[in-house]
């Protein structure tokens, strides 16, 4: 497949898995919400084998590091997942689980026009280990705060975790 062919194919897995996602969002039935479904597997195929499929355009270094950085995302999924998905179920009800999706896949479809073959130019070359080590800090105390009542922790206890998070936050 081409450049051109898979930013297409990038495109049409943003559009179908976010139609799909809204579509999920206001089935009636479980055979609707059993299509959908099927329709976001194949956009997230589409999305997940087009992402790695233009890291191929990058340099060694750039592709690893590009690599790292989806393979990052679609980890955090499962382990973001059903924590926040518990909050927002618990808050807005199971529909928005679908609905939250379709404005990323508008954000997501933007960028992939923004795309061009020039995507190399990528600055660092390096591994951002700093970073690494704040971003997971910051996923440790996000979790503990989701989970500070059956770990019973103390309001002086959340404040805390709450403002090191906001701090690791600037610095990230």
């Amino acid at each position: 497949m081409t450049f051109g062919g898979q930013k297409i194919a990038l495109i049409a897995g943003f559009v179908l898995f976010g139609l799909t996602s809204l579509i999920a969002g206001f089935s009636e039935s479980a055979n609707q919400l059993i299509i959908a479904r099927c329709g976001q597997g194949i956009g997230a195929a589409l999305l997940q084998a087009n992402c790695l499929g233009l890291a191929g355009l990058q340099s060694c270094k750039q592709k690893i590091r590009l690599n790292s950085f989806i393979m990052l995302a679609i980890s955090l999924g499962p382990v973001l997942g059903p924590s926040f998905g518990g909050v927002i179920l618990k808050l807005w009800g199971w529909q928005f689980l679908f609905l939250i999706n379709v404005p990323l896949c508008i954000v997501g479809c933007f960028f992939s026009l923004k795309i061009t073959k020039a995507v190399n130019t990528l600055k660092r070359e390096t591994f951002d280990l700093k970073g690494m080590i704040l971003f997971f800090m910051m996923l440790v105390a996000c979790v503990s705060l989701i989970y500070s009542d059956n770990l019973n922790l103390l309001l002086i206890e959340k404040n805390f975790i709450g403002i090191s998070t906001l701090i690791i936050f600037l610095f990230f």
